[in-house]
């Protein structure tokens, strides 16, 4: 009885440490979110980059670092996150407050109850989209534990892992266009911010595609080599949360270009409905005893086509935008790549639908050139190519001159 009691004692105390790791962690991360604006406003991707890559680093010792320590594993694990976490912000803000002036406390200086109020009521309405976010995205797994057991949490866990991973560039790239976005509708330069915000969706879409449609049409053999024991409904999820993310990205800066113009009432007022009844409407299918996936199903259909066609539908009315220009430079460009690519994944499968890794790897090569080549031909105009063919060239003369 004593040994259980201070087993229970030990794993309490564990759990108190890891969650105040966590807490601090999260709170320096909110105190360095103007370091980031500012850093985004100045467009100084660069800094971005390097803090980036160091945390990335830092990360990745400390995973090493668990693994061979005689400590515990779970609270130094936590502590050196929030370690991490507090370090970077840090950077940050001993940057900034080197590098540029505004960043100083000094409330008499840029206090106007004009602004603030106009920013209280932006910032109010975006954390209603947050929070509903939060609150549908974690509340679903919790619905789905309740209705299935931890095996589908299991599941769902692959499915996000394998989606964060394949928008890691269309993050990356969206993060340094978003600041033109909300300069040029600043600047009172509408069309520049509507041709950067159509850029966007483009650019967001291919660069997530180029990893994603291969992996949706080769999941079971790409899995199995990855995972070796795949969970039950892991091919699935994977599957339906890709194309539901794909789907968000051709609407994604039509969001920013809404954000940028300021008048955000409705769209977060529609987004924020729709995260709730998108957990709602799941619970309902479960309730009635539909299988695991009509989570991703309910997804799509009450939150990322209704959000994708309400911006786009703002954009058209309020914004200016045209529906033909939409057209002809985001949907064309993305869905043809996606629908040949789709069509030889469907002749390579009927020819050879072996799991084996040699099969699978040759298949998912294939269907990656499939798309580059379409890519190249159909959806970049020869700008696009010149600026393309201007990059790597460069990359390729600095890689010689380090050499």
């Amino acid at each position: 009885s004593t040994r259980k009691e201070s087993s229970a004692a030990s794993d309490v105390y564990k759990r108190q440490c890891v969650y105040w790791a966590m807490i601090a962690s999260t709170v320096f991360g909110i105190l360095g979110v103007p370091c980031e604006a500012v850093l985004n406003a100045h467009e100084n991707m660069l800094y971005f980059a390097v803090i980036g890559v160091l945390e990335s680093f830092l990360k990745l010792g400390a995973a090493l670092l668990v693994v061979h320590v005689l400590a515990d594993k779970l609270i130094l694990y936590g502590v050196l996150m929030a370690g991490i976490s507090i370090l970077a912000m840090t950077a940050m803000l001993v940057y900034c407050r080197r590098n540029y002036a505004e960043c100083v406390i000094a409330p008499r200086r840029y206090w106007k109850r004009g602004v603030f109020r106009e920013m209280g009521s932006f910032a109010g309405w975006n954390f209603t989209v947050s929070a509903s976010s939060m609150l549908s995205e974690y509340g679903v797994g919790i619905v789905l534990n309740h209705f299935f057991g931890v095996a589908l949490n299991a599941a769902q866990a692959v499915a996000q892992q394998i989606n964060g991973q394949t928008m890691a560039f269309s993050g990356t790239m969206l993060k340094a266009l978003n600041p033109v976005i909300s300069k040029s509708e600043g600047a009172g330069n509408r069309g520049l911010m509507l041709r950067a915000s159509l850029s966007g969706c483009k650019f967001a879409y291919l660069l997530m595609a180029v990893f994603a449609i291969p992996l949706i049409l080769e999941a079971p053999g790409l899995l199995g080599l990855w995972l070796h024991s795949v969970p039950a409904w892991a091919v699935l999820f994977c599957r339906l949360q890709l194309a539901r993310t794909l789907l968000e990205q051709l609407f994604l800066s039509l969001g920013a270009a809404i954000y940028a113009e300021g008048n955000i009432r409705l769209y977060t007022l529609v987004k924020t409905g729709s995260g709730i009844l998108f957990l709602g409407a799941t619970w309902g299918f479960y309730r009635m005893g539909w299988p695991p996936c009509m989570m991703y199903v309910a997804a799509i259909l009450f939150v990322t086509l209704p959000g994708g066609l309400l911006a786009l539908s703002i954009c058209v009315r309020r914004l200016g935008l045209s529906l033909r220009d939409f057209s002809f430079q985001v949907l064309a460009p993305c869905l043809v790549p996606s629908a040949a690519t789709f069509a030889a994944g469907i002749l390579l499968c009927r020819i050879d639908a072996s799991l084996s890794p040699v099969p699978v790897l040759f298949r998912t090569c294939s269907l990656l050139v499939v798309f580059l080549l379409f890519l190249w031909f159909f959806s970049l105009d020869g700008r696009e190519r010149g600026t393309l063919v201007f990059f790597l060239k460069s990359a390729w003369r600095k890689i010689q001159f380090s050499k």
